[in-house]
């Protein structure tokens, strides 16, 4: 499954258990992405943190545009 950004985007539990995850690890490492309100919504604040998480885990391209799992 593939969690994509979109400037218009549509609720997705997989998205706020996404967004879930991504505070927890800032909370536990002080990340350097927003804290998110976990709404399911894979707007520019989710992102963000996308994109703040992989450059911390060495992902390249940090693109924060798509989330593959």
């Amino acid at each position: 499954m593939y969690l994509r950004f979109s400037h218009h985007p549509k609720y997705s539990a997989e998205v706020k258990r996404l967004q879930q995850k991504l505070n927890a690890i800032k909370y536990n490492i002080h990340g350097n992405w927003p804290v998110l309100v976990v709404d399911g919504l894979y707007g520019n604040e989710t992102r963000k943190a996308v994109m703040g998480f992989q450059v911390y885990r060495n992902i390249t391209p940090a693109t924060g545009l798509e989330v593959g799992s």
